[in-house]
């Protein structure tokens, strides 16, 4: 009796050594991860990254590219999940950064932005972006610069507020409708990802984070993989993805038909395989996707030529009619098109940006 009491005993000290050691190790993980954090902070700061008060609780990381004596500042709107938009416009921007300043603001819970737990509803999104941009000195008029999902963001901040923007350049943004969008939002996925960063798991498994093509140098792939470390995975960001089908809807019934000059800009605009297959490629290069027989590529092709065919004309231009003043333009390309034909972006942001001056000029 007394032996397996003794065993008992035994079996519970060492339950509890173990605990004590996984105690330790877990705040030593924890305590390492935000003393990571802190640092990498510090450095993006000395490499141009700032921060500006909302008028809420938190502060959005942002960066300023270009001249600030432009006649443009242009305020860039990532798409989801993108967390180095700087970092990824850098080549487009090089060509355009005499000719406007570039601010490059992120929201709540991405790259350097601080996290919240306040809904981020496209109203809250836009009231972030429009009192963080007042209280950095940065005022209006804009001209916006989304891509993907951000375009949602931009197309309700022009109808909103239409005072404050002077021009929308799309880059193969969210193309709104009256059908609902569905959400890809998972908790369980979600809470797994925060609990990984929140101990540095992410940072250790994913040492090798590649956000960025080999084209761009190594200090710009440094800031992206170090901004996508930081927001791994916060709280504002889950917030955005669930309540994205909300959030198309609101920006949807919301639009306000008007004149400021806009222009969409389509990647997904084939019309060959060889398009197709010049920007499969480039995707499959940078992404390090699996290889595929060249007649899987083919099949592959002839299908997305067959998808985009008629998409300008049935799905892209009766949303860009709704909007109003918005020229349709065609790059074929990957879907991260800035990223991929910087130089041709450039050239049509450009001619955009001359478009917007000969407009402020006849209403003048």
């Amino acid at each position: 009796m007394k032996k397996a009491e003794k065993s008992r005993k035994k079996a519970v000290l060492e339950l509890l050594l173990v605990l004590v050691i996984a105690a330790a190790a877990a705040f030593g993980l924890y305590s390492w991860q935000h003393i990571m954090l802190k640092k990498e902070a510090r450095l993006l700061q000395e490499r141009g990254y700032q921060y500006a008060m909302t008028d809420v609780d938190y502060a959005l990381g942002y960066r300023k590219i270009g001249s600030d004596i432009a006649d443009h500042i242009v305020v860039t709107i990532s798409g989801m999940g993108v967390d180095d938009y700087a970092e990824e416009l850098a080549p487009m921007i090089e060509y355009l950064k005499d000719d406007a300043l570039f601010v490059c603001m992120d929201r709540a819970g991405y790259g350097l932005s601080a996290d919240t737990h306040r809904p981020q509803t496209v109203e809250q999104v836009v009231d972030d972006y429009r009192s963080a941009l007042k209280n950095a000195n940065i005022e209006p008029p804009y001209v916006l610069l989304p891509h993907s999902y951000g375009g949602v963001m931009a197309t309700y901040w022009e109808s909103k507020y239409p005072d404050e923007i002077e021009g929308v350049f799309y880059m193969d943004c969210t193309v709104l409708s009256a059908e609902e969008e569905e959400s890809a939002y998972s908790a369980l996925n979600a809470w797994t990802l925060r609990l990984f960063s929140a101990f540095g798991i992410t940072r250790m498994t994913q040492k090798q984070i590649v956000t960025l093509p080999p084209s761009y140098s190594d200090t710009q792939k440094e800031n992206s993989r170090l901004l996508t470390l930081h927001s791994f995975r916060p709280y504002a960001k889950d917030s955005e993805q669930k309540l994205m089908p909300q959030n198309c809807q609101t920006t949807y019934e919301s639009i306000v038909t008007n004149g400021i000059p806009k222009a969409y800009l389509s990647a997904a605009s084939f019309r060959t395989a060889e398009e197709w297959l010049a920007a499969d490629d480039w995707t499959r290069t940078w992404q390090k996707m699996p290889k595929a027989t060249d007649e899987e590529r083919q099949q592959l092709a002839e299908k997305n030529v067959s998808i985009c065919k008629n998409m300008a004309e049935d799905v892209i231009k009766p949303y860009t009619d709704l909007l109003g003043n918005c020229e349709i333009l065609e790059l074929p390309g990957d879907h991260f098109i800035y990223m991929q034909r910087p130089t041709e972006c450039a050239v049509l942001f450009t001619q955009f940006l001359q478009r917007v001056d000969e407009a402020s000029f006849v209403s003048s």
